[in-house]
């Protein structure tokens, strides 16, 4: 689906890798690093990652309405505490980073007229003190989420209307935690 994914963005800066074109871009929550840091044996620093992970999960919360125009609250909190995580066997959280490196978990939904220097934009964002306002970067920052943790994936599109079309409604369903609320 997508023409090009970066990840690892410490290691290497790949702007090389991404074209001067127009398109729809999304920043995933990159799970194949959690899986790594996991296999490695640093417990510390994956508990550390996943706990903040599970802190940034929205709060579920809402009213249903049935078709005999009976009405439910909906409140879901995750079940799992912070307290328990690492009492969970690792086979089980072997499994668990196997399902979320195929679900994945866009972040945040963006267009651009150029991919390549939105991309550099955003890698720049990253290495602020400070922000200003209320950017992408800085709820990451917010959230402790690293940019090692993150991968950015682009899909080529040479057609404004299309571009801008496919960015509201993918914002509308997907609803990114990681976007403008």
């Amino acid at each position: 689906m997508f023409d090009i994914c970066v990840d690892h963005l410490k290691i290497a800066d790949r702007s090389n890798d991404i074209k001067d074109k127009p398109g729809i871009y999304v920043w995933f929550y990159n799970f194949k690093n959690l899986q790594e840091i996991f296999k490695k044996g640093n417990e510390k620093n994956f508990y550390s990652k996943l706990e903040n992970l599970i802190n940034i999960l929205p709060e579920l919360t809402g009213t249903v309405y049935s078709t005999f125009d009976i009405e439910y609250n909906l409140d879901f909190q995750p079940s799992i505490s912070f307290k328990n995580l690492n009492q969970i066997k690792k086979e089980v959280l072997n499994e668990f980073l196997s399902f979320l490196e195929i679900l994945e978990l866009p972040l945040y939904v963006g267009r651009s007229q150029n991919l390549k220097e939105r991309y550099i934009q955003h890698l720049g964002d990253y290495k602020r003190d400070s922000f200003e306002r209320d950017i992408f970067a800085s709820r990451m920052v917010k959230y402790k989420i690293e940019i090692e943790d993150l991968k950015f994936c682009g899909k080529y599109i040479d057609n404004k209307e299309l571009i801008n079309d496919l960015e509201y409604l993918l914002n509308r369903v997907i609803k990114p935690i990681g976007g403008k609320r």
